[in-house]
């Protein structure tokens, strides 16, 4: 008789404990993807916003060596903000974001932003300077921060998978 009790306590409290079970698991795996799926989202958000302000630097880059070799065929395109501008942005971006940024690429940004740093020291004494020719040496900072743009953006685009 006492089987027969047990077996009955069994057939009805096996459904249970095992949809018991079974939810529990769904809800530790769900949370547990949806945790995943927001931090790749965010990463993918933080990737843009720095590869945008990276993209907006090439561009001016690009437009102050054409204006430093007086090449009249290039584009010129409106630009916005200067170097230091820039900087700041980029900088601001990496700040903001810098949780679901990986170490490679806050390492090769700030590598970014050091060349930046001299390209606006640079862009000072440009300023400053009446005499074309003497102006041009200065354009040589414009082709090193653009390799290293370049760099960073090999890096963004491996890391993304793209």
């Amino acid at each position: 008789m006492n089987h027969n009790l047990l077996f009955t306590v069994l057939l009805v409290v096996s459904p249970i404990v095992s949809a018991f079970l079974a939810s529990v698991f769904t809800y530790r795996y769900l949370a547990r993807s949806q945790k995943r799926d927001y931090l790749y989202q965010q990463r993918y958000v933080a990737y843009k916003e720095l590869s945008s302000q990276l993209i907006g630097l090439r561009k001016y880059c690009l437009d102050k060596i054409s204006e430093g070799e007086l090449n009249t065929l290039y584009h010129s395109y409106t630009l916005d903000m200067g170097s230091a501008q820039y900087q700041n942005e980029i900088v601001h971006v990496v700040e903001a974001n810098a949780m679901f940024l990986s170490n490679g690429i806050q390492t090769i940004v700030q590598s970014v932003v050091d060349k930046l740093s001299l390209l606006c020291k640079a862009e000072t004494v440009i300023l400053g300077i009446a005499n074309e020719n003497e102006k041009r040496t200065y354009y040589s900072f414009y082709p090193i921060v653009l390799t290293e743009i370049e760099k960073c953006l090999q890096v963004l685009s491996a890391e993304t998978e793209l």
